[in-house]
């Protein structure tokens, strides 16, 4: 089913309060006393509110939003007098008067590590998502050179959360002493214009390979420890994620307020601006990484 009306017109909000409402089975004079105007001090507790009075009807109105909102966001419309939504094009999900007012993401919750998990927190084209791509491919990359083989569970552009896990306990600059020795997997060598001939990132020549005997020098090399070289900026994945986030937050993420809603309950857990800590790699599926969202101890429900 879809709604009548757009929500990013500011001038149609008592026509689609009328339209949502009866569609749940709700009036509008009933709910009148949830209707607010939106502003940061009460922003969630007053959606909260409305959410644990109406759970059920709370989700049915979110799922009757079109494509490019997101979860809660229609529900926010509904009730909060001067909000809009930015849309599927819009750099802000939230709108008041006009003006950016946060950014609604949903996902679900993390009892285990009190966080909101499985959701995106950039746009698929921000250079966050390329930077982590390709420091993951070094990352494997580097690990086959290493020993032989990939990275147990690689699946470019796919990588579950155990598999994620696993890979925390890999450092490639243990990896490439313990492993030094015959090459295992391959390296990359570097060819200067007067014949010399280097292991990338390696200051050490192997030998020169216009002169005579070049080839039983590379044999020697070959079968000799050699040590392959590691980017130390990628050479543990939480010095891959780290890179990620901070090119998320500087991009993306600094200076926003976001609304993040447990999707299970429609209850928003968290209004307020990201800090990097907060920011946790959960999984990547189709290229694009989804986040999990620690949240502030503070805002923990008992039970």
């Amino acid at each position: 089913m879809s709604i009548g009306f757009n929500p990013q017109n500011s001038t149609v909000k008592k026509i689609g309060r009328e339209e949502l409402a009866g569609t749940v089975g709700l009036s509008v004079k009933t709910l009148k006393p949830f209707f607010k105007k939106a502003e940061p001090a009460t922003f969630l507790d007053n959606f909260n509110k409305f959410v644990v009075r109406y759970p059920s009807e709370a989700k049915a109105i979110s799922d009757l939003r079109p494509d490019g909102v997101g979860p809660g966001e229609l529900v926010a419309w509904f009730l909060f007098d001067n909000i809009d939504l930015g849309g599927k094009n819009s750099c802000i999900d939230l709108l008041v008067d006009g003006k950016g007012f946060a950014e609604m993401k949903g996902g679900s919750y993390d009892k285990t590590n009190h966080a909101i998990k499985d959701f995106k927190i950039t746009k698929d084209s921000d250079p966050a998502v390329d930077l982590l791509r390709k420091d993951l491919d070094e990352f494997n990359e580097t690990y086959w050179k290493i020993t032989g083989s990939c990275l147990t569970g690689w699946d470019p552009g796919n990588i579950l959360t155990t598999t994620l896990k696993a890979w925390e306990t890999i450092d490639l600059n243990k990896e490439a002493k313990q492993y030094a020795g015959p090459i295992h997997g391959s390296i990359k060598l570097t060819v200067h214009a007067n014949g010399d001939v280097f292991q990338e990132g390696q200051s050490s020549r192997i030998g020169n390979w216009k002169q005579k005997g070049f080839q039983d020098h590379l044999r020697k090399f070959m079968l000799s420890d050699v040590k392959i070289a590691v980017n130390n900026r990628t050479s543990t994945l939480t010095k891959v994620v780290a890179r990620w986030k901070q090119q998320a937050y500087t991009d993306y993420l600094r200076g926003k307020r976001f609304a993040l809603v447990n999707t299970s309950t429609m209850r928003m857990e968290y209004l307020g601006e990201l800090t990097i800590d907060m920011i946790g790699l959960y999984r990547v599926t189709r290229n694009q990484p989804l986040a999990r969202i620690y949240l502030p101890k503070e805002t923990q429900q008992n039970g």
